[in-house]
């Protein structure tokens, strides 16, 4: 477990070396990785931490709480509450985040955490639900959706069509109007906000806006990014086939479907107006590419982030490295405008 004041400092320390003393890669954009995310890599490979392809579920998660939770900021907030809503023959838990009266705006983000539909939780991306909360003045539910292999497809895409309804009809309680409930999350948490606002596109459950954080979109097809990425950093391809083992079985067929493709959605109707957020060196990068011009092509609304010295995780690490947390001010940033213009506020 690395300490979140050591990362504090090596960060600082990495960034006024000169540049030849740290030989970060540089990718096919010409765009050289941020310092500290090399030493994490590097750190990562000399302490032998096992791939979590190496580990069952249960092992995965613990190792991922074990390596997020120790770097949390805990940025403030007015108020969090913990609290659980009975759906089908269960409860399903929730964090709602309020943000303080000053600049805060009439709308609701549900934040379905990244994780590869196997790990994360509400505490592992309680930070960038708080710093949404933070910056963009705008609330924000964090859903501790059903997890694979205990809950495979279409388990988490269920529970987030449920809650968004829920929210919805239940919009008074939080003072705001139906169609200012947004939806939205990183990796695996933004392919299902995807999938799901796809589907409600042009019906009475419609979002008023997506955020997306590094989504995959397309499992179906090789992407370019794969072989440049697919092997070396955070997100790697056995990892990712890992985590489509629980959640699909690798079934052949459901990897065509919009729920795990959401690029091979045909848009009858305009596409819910997006941020679609994309690192440099991410294995996903290339899949956010091709989303982006999708939704263009469609005559959708959409604002692209491109981080281009950034890795797959980056939200996760705003508490002890500048760029990262750079990078999620600039997304808060364009969230805020993109209600407030959709809202003409």
């Amino acid at each position: 477990m690395v300490k979140r004041g050591f990362l504090k400092v090596i960060d600082v320390v990495l960034k006024y070396l000169p540049s030849g003393v740290i030989s970060s890669p540089k990718n096919d954009e010409n765009k050289v990785l941020s310092p500290l995310l090399y030493f994490l890599l590097g750190f990562k490979r000399k302490t032998g931490s096992p791939s979590l392809c190496e580990l069952t579920p249960e092992q995965g998660r613990i190792q991922y709480r074990k390596n997020v939770l120790p770097l949390a900021a805990k940025y403030k907030v007015k108020e969090t509450i913990d609290f659980s809503i009975p759906f089908e023959n269960r409860q399903l838990a929730v964090r709602h985040f309020i943000p303080q009266e000053k600049n805060s705006l009439p709308t609701l983000l549900i934040y379905l955490h990244g994780g590869g539909y196997v790990i994360g939780d509400l505490d592992t991306h309680d930070d960038i639900c708080r710093l949404i909360c933070r910056n963009t003045g705008t609330q924000v539910i964090s859903v501790d959706y059903r997890l694979a292999p205990e809950h495979p497809y279409p388990a988490g895409i269920q529970d987030a069509e449920f809650i968004v309804k829920w929210v919805q009809d239940n919009a008074e309680k939080f003072s705001i109007k139906k169609n200012a409930v947004i939806l939205g999350g990183d990796s695996a948490g933004a392919t299902i906000a995807t999938a799901v606002a796809n589907k409600f596109a042009g019906t009475n459950n419609e979002v008023l806006a997506q955020l997306l954080i590094y989504p995959g979109t397309d499992k179906s097809t090789v992407q370019g990014s794969y072989e440049k990425f697919g092997y070396e950093y955070f997100l790697n391809l056995a990892d990712r086939d890992w985590f489509y083992s629980h959640y699909i079985n690798n079934d052949p067929l459901l990897v065509e479907s919009t729920d795990i493709s959401p690029l091979k959605h045909h848009f009858i109707v305009s596409p819910t107006p997006a941020i679609m957020v994309t690192a440099g060196f991410d294995v996903l990068r290339d899949e956010g590419y091709a989303y982006v011009n999708k939704i263009k092509a469609s005559k959708g609304i959409v604002k692209h982030l491109h981080f281009g010295h950034l890795t797959h995780g980056f939200i996760n690490l705003t508490g002890v490295h500048r760029d990262s947390k750079n990078a999620s001010v600039q997304i808060t940033a364009a969230l805020r405008v993109m209600i407030k213009s959709l809202l003409n506020l």
